[in-house]
């Protein structure tokens, strides 16, 4: 349910994102790494689900879409990040999300801070009648919620739809997969899963694509393990299975005007700065993009930056007090991949159907934290500024700087895990998302990313999934014949 429940933001990532080791050499206590292909590759990729699923936006160097509002309402497109090597070869096919008040004082702010603001992809419907979908009523609840109207471009709502209805899709929900089996050759044969009603049933399969999320599977993997494959299916080479889990640092700010509100209304992002925060010294330049946060989500998300927090009565004393007059500022920034963060089978507990339940080992590298450091400073300026161009009293306070595995976040963004390389020796997956040692075994999701760029994940990994997708289209075929 990641898109049922998303904030819809739609970022491709930078031509830099794809190569960190290579810019910046691989900082100590990390196993940051190239990925094994590069924009150029992925962007028709991402052109192809942008028309699909029906992301709104303004891309550079294109004529506005049609519908945009001008510059008196919508920010430039993010031409800036051209000059990082960005490009696109067709425009969105929607016209940019509506500005919220909060949006345009944050657009003021960073434009007078030298930033480049500019309108944030989201994958929400902004023309009533696309697709056979309503248009987005500015209800904001978006981040955290499914949208009542079908506004948001969920792959629920889409590509999952549109898949069913051709007759050749079927859907089996409250199923549970808990194996990949091989036959005597070493290659994927079927799906064992628990169905709805706790029986276990047997899917025979020419070819299967893992897509369970960056957490599930690679659990899935090591609960596959077999005789030729004793420690789970993919760890005979690179034994890399489940390490690498990546995150992202959110440093958060909160900006509260003393007396008075921030009038909302609309999607969590409507504007974002263009990249470019230096991480200082010591480790690669952090690619962040700051937000504004939805109503509703966040009623006590003030209660965050407080080192005690508040319960009870003063929580909703403060909730009260508080959250008419509040805009949430967010960082998202890339932290470092290293082999000890990474998902396992838990030694001792089990879940519902007696299966190990998968683990979480996970300590932030000391670049995260300083990268969380650096932002949120930045994110207090732009917080200020903010309160300076509306000419209201107030203050921006940021949450405090801590390790993943000190304090728990808003969201956590998943990657890593089934890193996919160029050689079996240092990847679980080649650059396809194919097991190096059973060709009929593909990963289609966020356990592919070899590090986790520094902007939100959901576009990447759907460009992915279509990268994927249409190598098996082309070539499954023949990787189908040698299994039978």
């Amino acid at each position: 349910g990641g898109t049922v429940h998303y904030g819809a933001a739609s970022l491709r990532f930078l031509p830099d994102h794809f190569r960190m080791a290579s810019l910046y050499g691989t900082p100590p206590g990390s196993t940051l790494t190239d990925w094994p292909l590069t924009y150029a590759d992925l962007e028709p990729h991402y052109t192809a689900v942008e028309q699909a699923v029906g992301v709104a936006g303004a891309a550079p160097g294109f004529p506005p879409p049609s519908g945009y509002p001008g510059a008196a309402e919508q920010p430039p497109p993010n031409a800036l990040a051209q000059s990082f090597g960005q490009y696109y070869s067709r425009q969105y096919p929607l016209p940019p999300v509506a500005q919220r008040y909060d949006g345009i004082a944050f657009r003021t702010a960073t434009a007078q801070l030298g930033y480049h603001p500019y309108p944030t992809p989201c994958a929400i419907n902004t023309v009533e009648g696309f697709q056979g979908r309503h248009a987005c009523v500015n209800c904001g609840f978006c981040n955290g919620w499914g949208c009542p109207n079908g506004a948001k471009s969920s792959t629920l709502t889409t590509v999952l739809r549109s898949a069913v209805a051709t007759g050749r899709c079927q859907v089996r929900s409250e199923c549970y997969a808990f194996q990949v089996k091989l036959d005597a050759s070493g290659r994927a044969k079927s799906v064992l899963y628990v169905d709805r009603n706790f029986a276990v049933q047997e899917q025979p399969a020419r070819l299967i694509i893992l897509a369970c999320s960056a957490v599930d599977t690679p659990r899935l993997a090591l609960l596959s393990a077999c005789s030729t494959h004793p420690n789970g299916l993919g760890n005979n080479q690179s034994g890399m299975v489940g390490e690498n889990l990546t995150t992202h640092a959110t440093p958060s700010v909160v900006v509260q005007i003393t007396d008075g509100v921030f009038p909302r209304g609309g999607v969590v992002s409507a504007v974002g700065p263009s990249p470019g925060y230096p991480l200082g010294s010591g480790g690669p330049i952090s690619l962040a993009v700051g937000i504004m946060k939805p109503p509703g989500l966040y009623a006590g998300g003030g209660n965050t930056f407080s080192p005690t927090g508040a319960w009870g009565a003063g929580l909703m004393q403060a909730m009260a007090s508080g959250y008419g007059g509040a805009a949430y500022v967010l960082g998202v920034c890339e932290e470092l991949p290293q082999a000890n963060n990474r998902v396992d089978l838990d030694p001792s507990v089990r879940d519902v159907y007696g299966f190990p339940v998968a683990r979480i080992t996970y300590t932030s590298h000391p670049n995260d934290l300083a990268i969380s450091e650096y932002v949120a400073n930045r994110l207090v300026a732009v917080g200020d500024a903010m309160l300076a161009s509306i000419g209201a009293a107030g203050s921006s306070a940021a949450a405090p700087t801590q390790s993943m595995d000190e304090a728990p976040r808003y969201f956590v963004h998943q990657h890593g895990t089934m890193r996919m390389g160029s050689s079996p020796a240092t990847s679980v997956v080649n650059r396809y998302g194919q097991f190096w040692d059973i060709p009929n075994l593909f990963v289609a999701d966020g356990s592919l990313f070899p590090t986790a760029g520094g902007y939100n994940p959901t576009h990447t990994i759907e460009a992915l999934a279509h990268w994927v997708s249409s190598y098996v289209a082309a070539n499954g075929a023949s990787v189908m014949a040698q299994t039978e």
